[in-house]
């Protein structure tokens, strides 16, 4: 279990590590007098239930209504080790994001709560396609979320619960096959110019 669930379950669920009992998946066998098993609040295309939207707000993550935000975030990669994910032009990314005014961020050195306060603050957040993205759901809706890489059901459900512009750049990119196992974001320079002269569009652009 990663340990943001830990943090995230002490924070806003009140249950503390102590609290926790451990089990292995398909090797342990779990016997409980009494048991509260709470269903996944999506189908399976990741369709969520309004709940969940209710429920990260409760955190006070995103407060419709709220002063306009002002912020650009990049959630950066950079630091997370081992993948089968091939970005060249990564560093190009990076460096472009700050020419357009954007902060970088690594989810990896950032506290749960910093995380939440980041994303409330946005106005518009970028990344490469995955998990680390999905912390949008602490964004307002309105907010631009713009992804490198493939089309993420995840990702664009949750900007329809929310109410997130959701812009992806998927030029370039390759999936896994038996012989390559690696994903490849293989946009290039003038794609990432692109990319990031649309987003500034959008924000442009005022929300309906």
């Amino acid at each position: 279990t990663r340990g943001w669930v830990y943090e995230l379950l002490s924070l806003y669920c009140g249950i503390s590590r102590d609290q926790i009992v451990p089990y292995r998946l398909g090797t342990d066998e779990v016997r409980c007098a009494r048991a509260i098993l709470p269903s996944y609040c999506y189908t399976q295309e990741f369709t969520f239930h309004s709940y969940v939207r209710e429920f990260y707000r409760s955190f006070g993550g995103v407060e419709e209504g709220a002063a306009p935000k002002t912020r650009k975030i990049l959630i950066s990669r950079r630091n997370m080790g081992q993948s089968n994910r091939s970005f060249p032009h990564r560093e190009h990314f990076e460096n472009m994001g700050c020419e357009f005014g954007y902060e970088i961020i690594r989810p990896e050195e950032t506290s749960i709560t910093d995380q939440i306060r980041l994303f409330s603050e946005a106005r518009a957040v970028v990344g490469e396609h995955g998990s680390g993205m999905h912390n949008s759901v602490f964004s307002q809706s309105g907010t631009v979320i713009g992804c490198l890489g493939f089309w993420n059901s995840v990702q664009l459900r949750l900007g329809e619960l929310i109410g997130h512009r959701n812009v992806y750049l998927t030029r370039g990119c390759k999936w896994p096959t038996p012989e390559q196992n690696e994903y490849l974001l293989g946009m290039s320079v003038e794609d990432l110019r692109s990319f990031f002269g649309k987003i500034e569009e959008i924000l442009a652009t005022p929300v309906a």
